[in-house]
Formats: C-alpha cells, structure tokens, sequence
C-alpha cells in the first residue's frame, strides 16, 4: 500500500476492511505469503466476492466525483 503523509490511505482501507468491503493489505503484510493468505478466501469463495462486492456498493461514493467538483466550485466562485 502507498504511504500519506497522514496515513489516510490505510485508515481508510482499514475503514473499508471493518465493514466487509474489502480486504486491506498493510505494508506488514505484504509479503508473499501475506497476499496469499489474504486473497485465498476471495479467490475460493463465491459467496465471499458476493459480500465484499455488496459492502462495497453500500460503503462507496457512487456520486463522489460530484460531490468533489461541486465543493471545489463552489470555493473556486467565492474567491
């Protein structure tokens, strides 16, 4: 996993990890055999892609690039 100066990409793959929409791989963990026992159970598992699939739509953003561009408009005209 890249680094952030504030560690905001492992918080949040730990965010993401605790709801059951996805499987974080931290810099200890990433090893051979860390990436293998991570992904084993996704890979073998039907049912587990199914739940991490469903997590994910309901954890995420679908209108996030739209949020972020509305944001940034709006402090953009009040400059």
């Amino acid at each position: 996993m890249a680094t952030s100066a504030g560690n905001e990409q492992r918080h949040n793959a730990f965010q993401l990890q605790q709801v059951g929409a996805t499987v974080a791989l931290v810099k200890e963990a990433a090893t051979a055999e860390g990436l293998r026992t991570a992904v084993s159970p996704v890979l073998t598992s039907p049912e587990r892609r199914e739940q991490i699939a469903d997590q994910a739509r309901v954890a995420g953003r679908t209108d996030a690039a739209d949020r972020l561009t509305n944001v940034l408009l709006h402090v953009a005209t009040e400059w």
